[in-house]
């Protein structure tokens, strides 16, 4: 068993089996739409798996742009490839509050460029940790990471999202019991699969008397804005400032 460090959350490969890209098709369309962009372009894929794919653009004066497109085929979740909702609440972010989020430059519903609806957005150089045990950071260090990680989500958590343009970017309340219905869907589905006997896994103990307890019981609802899945690789670090340079991730 190695030691070795994962690698870091904006490593990049080559583009994986079953990915097709129209280099030069999509290279004219950046330039053409954001003419400090200049082709030829050079695509990498980054490593750490993400529900809607995301590419790495280099143009010919190694200037970086980062592309997020939405999967083709039939989609899992009717939730988490929405990227359009993606880019509109980190356009709205962006412009008008000081949470850590990327720039993002344009998006894209024109489906001859990559088959799926896409956006551009800016490439943020620093760190992504793929572990929450920060692993190549000094022990004494890492709670600066954390505190700056609570600090962009209060931010986020603080924004008035009506008057940043997004008062009708999703339902306002009911959220604790819409989280519970759906995970317990999920936990409903993870008992019944089987073992190679064809033995159910089964349901967690007492799972409907927590549920309705949990109903029953659930805090006074606030409506904010939340990160469905911040997370230690969902963010950018600065390791030179030790603060979160940007939220990624936003499908959740």
């Amino acid at each position: 068993m190695s030691n070795k460090p994962p690698a870091d959350g904006q490593s990049t490969e080559g583009l994986r089996a079953g990915v097709t890209i129209d280099l030069e098709l999509l290279g004219n369309y950046i330039s053409s739409k954001l003419p400090a962009f200049k082709s030829p372009f050079t695509v990498k894929q980054f490593k750490l798996g993400q529900s809607n794919p995301t590419f790495l653009l280099i143009d010919s004066n190694n200037k970086k742009i980062v592309i997020r497109k939405k999967p083709p085929g039939s989609l899992l979740s009717k939730t988490a490839h929405q990227i359009e909702r993606e880019y509109a609440i980190l356009k709205a972010l962006r412009a008008n509050t000081t949470v850590p989020v990327p720039q993002v430059y344009l998006f894209c519903e024109n489906l001859d460029i990559l088959g799926t609806p896409f956006y551009a957005m800016e490439f943020l150089q620093g760190k992504i940790y793929p572990e929450n045990t920060l692993h190549d950071v000094a022990p004494d260090q890492r709670i600066h990471y954390f505190e700056s990680m609570i600090d962009a989500a209060a931010k986020l958590h603080s924004v008035d999202y009506a008057k940043i343009g997004l008062k009708n970017f999703g339902k306002e309340g009911g959220y604790y019991a819409r989280q519970l219905n759906t995970l317990y869907k999920v936990s409903q589905a993870q008992a019944a699969v089987t073992d190679s006997n064809g033995n159910k896994v089964g349901e967690l103990y007492r799972l409907p008397d927590l549920m309705r307890y949990l109903l029953n019981n659930q805090v006074e609802d606030m409506v904010t804005l939340v990160h469905g899945d911040f997370k230690v690789d969902n963010v950018v670090f600065n390791p030179k400032t030790q603060k979160v340079i940007g939220m990624l991730d936003w499908e959740l």
